[in-house]
C-alpha cells in the first residue's frame, strides 16, 4: 500500500488566497478524459482545497531548495508566507501526502489517512518523509534537526584504506617532502 497519495509539484503562492484565515489552496483533478479544454462546471466539480491536509512540503526560491517542512499544509504555508523568516524568500512549493482524494464524488472531497488500515500513522508518515528529504537535500533554511532524526542512528564516514589520496593531502605530502629535504642541507 502506497503511503504517499496526494501531491503538488512547483504550486505558486500567487494562487493561494491568502486573506482571511486559514489560506485556500486550490488543487485540480485533471483526468485524461476527452479532449480540449473541460466545461467551467467539470472543473469545478473536480477541484478542491487542500489546505487542511497533513503533508510534507519544500519551498523552493527558483531552483534552489530553502526549506522543507511538515504539517497542516495551509497553516505551515501561511506561516512562512506572513509571520517568519521565510516570508517572501520564496516563490513555489512542492507538497506531499498520506490524504488521498475520492475522484468518484461530484464535487471530489478529500479522505484523510486511515491510521486504522496501517500502523504508522499520518504524522509518522510526513515526519519521516521530511526527516529523509531534510538529511539528503540539506535545505539552507532549515537550522534544526526534523523530529525523527534522533530515532536514527547516524554514521560518521571513515575513509576506506582503499580510498585515493585527495588533492589537498598529494599537497600536504609533496610540502612535507620538500620541507624535509629543506633540512637535510
Amino acid at each position: 500500500m502506497s503511503f504517499i497519495r496526494l501531491g503538488g509539484s512547483r504550486w505558486s503562492p500567487q494562487l493561494v488566497g491568502w486573506s482571511g484565515g486559514m489560506p485556500e489552496i486550490m488543487g485540480y483533478l485533471a483526468s485524461q478524459e476527452g479532449r480540449g479544454r473541460p466545461k467551467t462546471t467539470a472543473v469545478a466539480e473536480k477541484t478542491i482545497d487542500v489546505a487542511d491536509v497533513t503533508a510534507v512540503y519544500a519551498l523552493f526560491d527558483g531552483a534552489d531548495l530553502i526549506y522543507v517542512g511538515e504539517g497542516q499544509l495551509g497553516a505551515r504555508l501561511k506561516q512562512h508566507h506572513e509571520n517568519d523568516e521565510l516570508s517572501g524568500q520564496w516563490d513555489s512549493f512542492t507538497w506531499l501526502s498520506p490524504w488521498n482524494i475520492d475522484g468518484t464524488a461530484r464535487p471530489v472531497k478529500l479522505v484523510p489517512y486511515a491510521a486504522e488500515a496501517d500502523p504508522v500513522g499520518e504524522k509518522q508518515i510526513v515526519e519521516l518523509l521530511e526527516l529523509a528529504v531534510v538529511r539528503l537535500a540539506e535545505p539552507i533554511g532549515n537550522r534544526q534537526n526534523p523530529t525523527l532524526a534522533n530515532q536514527v542512528t547516524w554514521l560518521e564516514q571513515q575513509r576506506s584504506k582503499r580510498a585515493a589520496a585527495t588533492i589537498q593531502e598529494k599537497v600536504d605530502q609533496i610540502l612535507e617532502l620538500l620541507s624535509q629535504t629543506g633540512k637535510k642541507k
